[in-house]
């Protein structure tokens, strides 16, 4: 009995990719990063306060400072990935996934997306895995995503497979 397989049209949704970034860069810290957003500056004028220091370029370069070690943090950076990622999402069309999954129950072999062999790994920037999928980095406006809904397990280990094997650093 020969059983065919099935073709699936993956088009990434907006909600694929907002998913993917929030799983990469915020880890559902969001309310805490804003949190530390708004009361930098207020923690930065208490802390003059108390050392009754009334010079107020030197307030100013201590917001600056405080906010250069935000920027320099996981949060600042997360904060301004998430903003990159919503300018790349309305501006990039080619953004959109635009390829063809084939998920056949003969096999690992013959049920990993087309031409995944043929990927030119080496040119990735890097790959992130969690529950939701593999997300791959082309370049910084481009990445595909291989969503855990629809590829099994030992198909996200083979793709897994195909990145660590080109050397492509695992974010």
């Amino acid at each position: 009995m020969v059983i065919e397989p099935v073709e699936f049209d993956l088009r990434a949704t907006d909600e694929d990719y907002a998913r993917g970034f929030d799983l990469m860069y915020l880890r559902r810290r969001k309310p805490r990063a804003v949190v530390i957003l708004l009361l930098l500056p207020v923690l930065a004028y208490g802390y003059f306060w108390m050392l009754r220091v009334e010079d107020i370029g030197l307030f100013i370069a201590a917001v600056l400072a405080l906010w250069c070690f935000f920027l320099l943090s996981g949060y600042g950076r997360r904060f301004f990935c998430r903003k990159l990622a919503r300018r790349i999402r309305a501006t990039t069309p080619s953004i959109r996934a635009d390829w063809r999954v084939r998920v056949s129950t003969e096999g690992v072999g013959a049920s990993l997306p087309d031409g995944v062999a043929q990927i030119p790994w080496r040119l990735f920037l890097g790959y992130s895995r969690d529950e939701g999928g593999i997300i791959v980095y082309d370049a910084p406006t481009v990445i595909r995503i291989f969503p855990a809904r629809l590829l099994s397990a030992a198909e996200l280990d083979r793709i897994e497979a195909f990145a660590q094997q080109a050397g492509v650093t695992r974010i």
